[in-house]
C-alpha cells in the first residue's frame, strides 16, 4: 500500500493501441493503492473514454509546464516535454514512476520493489548496456549503436560529462520528488536545448544529471527490456532474457519504429486486447 506513489504515462492517438496494452498490464497495481495517472497529449474523445476506465486521473498536456524549444509541439514531442514536470502535474505525490506508453509488464508487482529503491537512492533506472543485447554480442550492431550514441552526444560535448561506460534509458524511470532530481533535470535540459533539439536530448540530459548527482541505483535490464536492442526468448507464453534463459523479463519496452507491425507477436496478451479497440490500424501501425 503506497498512497504517496503514482505512475505517470503520456500518450496521443498514434500510440493509443500500445498505451492500452501498457495500462491493462499494470491494472493490478491499482489494488495496491498506487495511482495510475495519464497525461493526454493528443487522444480522441473515444480513446479517452477507454483510457479513463484504466486510470485514476487524466490531465491535459499543459504547454506552460514545458521548456520545449520548438513552437509546433507535435504529440510525440509533448510526451517528452512533460516528462521533467510530472511532479508539477501531480504535486500531491512524493514518488513518481514515468512509464513510456510502449511498455507492457509481465510482472507489474515489480514496481512495488522498485519503489523501495526510489525511496532509498533518489531514483531507479535501467542501463542500455547489457551483454544479453544483440547490440553487444554482434560486432556490427555494437559499432552502429555506439556511433549513434556518439553522434547525439557530440552535439553537447562541451556541456556534458557522461561516462562512456554506461547509458541509461528513461522509459522506465522512478524518481523521488525530495531528491531534487526534477529540478536538476530542468536545469540541464535548458542548457542542452539552448544548443540544439534532438529526440534524444531529454534522455541525454537526465543521464548527465545522474552522473553529476549520483542519486540513483540501477536494476537489471529485465525491468526495461529494450526490444530493439535484442529480441527476448519466448517459451510457453513467457518472455525471457535470451542471455539467461530462466530469467523472466518483467517489463518489455517495444522500442523503435513501426511498433505494432514489428512486435505483432510480442504485444500484451498476444495482442488479443486490440479486438476491443474499435478503429483501424494503418500501414505504419498507427491508430486512425
Amino acid at each position: 500500500m503506497d498512497q504517496k506513489t503514482c505512475i505517470v504515462i503520456a500518450g496521443d492517438s498514434n500510440i493509443f493501441p500500445l498505451t492500452i496494452g501498457c495500462l491493462l498490464s499494470i491494472s493490478e497495481l491499482r489494488k495496491k493503492d498506487i495511482a495510475i495517472n495519464f497525461i493526454d497529449t493528443g487522444c480522441s474523445l473515444d480513446q479517452l473514454e477507454k483510457i479513463k476506465i484504466l486510470v485514476d486521473r487524466i490531465i491535459k498536456f499543459d504547454e506552460k509546464l514545458s521548456i520545449f524549444p520548438r513552437g509546433d509541439l507535435r504529440p510525440y514531442w509533448r510526451a517528452q516535454a512533460c516528462r521533467p514536470f510530472i511532479h508539477k502535474y501531480f504535486p500531491e505525490y512524493e514518488n513518481f514512476f514515468w512509464l513510456d506508453s510502449d511498455l507492457w509488464f509481465q510482472n507489474p508487482l515489480i514496481i512495488i520493489d522498485l519503489i523501495k529503491d526510489v525511496k532509498k537512492f533518489g531514483s531507479v533506472i535501467v542501463s542500455e548496456f547489457y551483454e544479453g543485447y544483440d547490440t553487444f554480442k554482434d560486432p556490427v550492431k555494437n559499432k552502429n549503436y555506439y556511433l549513434q550514441k556518439k553522434h547525439f552526444m557530440n552535439f553537447y560535448k562541451d556541456k556534458i560529462n557522461i561516462s562512456d561506460d554506461a547509458y541509461y534509458n528513461i522509459g522506465v524511470l522512478g524518481v523521488s520528488k525530495s531528491s531534487g532530481l526534477f529540478e536538476e533535470f530542468e536545469k540541464v535540459l535548458k542548457i542542452l536545448y539552448s544548443v540544439v533539439y534532438t529526440h534524444m536530448t531529454d534522455q541525454i540530459a537526465f543521464n548527465e544529471v545522474l552522473f553529476k548527482t549520483k542519486l540513483f541505483t540501477t536494476v537489471h535490464p529485465i525491468n526495461n527490456w529494450m526490444c530493439n536492442l535484442g529480441f527476448p526468448n519466448f517459451v510457453d507464453g513467457v518472455f525471457y532474457d535470451p542471455f539467461k534463459d530462466k530469467l523472466k523479463i518483467n517489463v518489455l519496452h517495444l522500442s523503435g519504429k513501426n511498433k505494432l507491425k514489428k512486435y505483432s507477436k510480442m504485444l500484451f496478451n498476444n495482442g488479443k486486447y486490440l479486438a476491443d479497440i474499435k478503429g483501424m490500424i494503418n500501414n505504419e501501425g498507427y491508430y486512425v
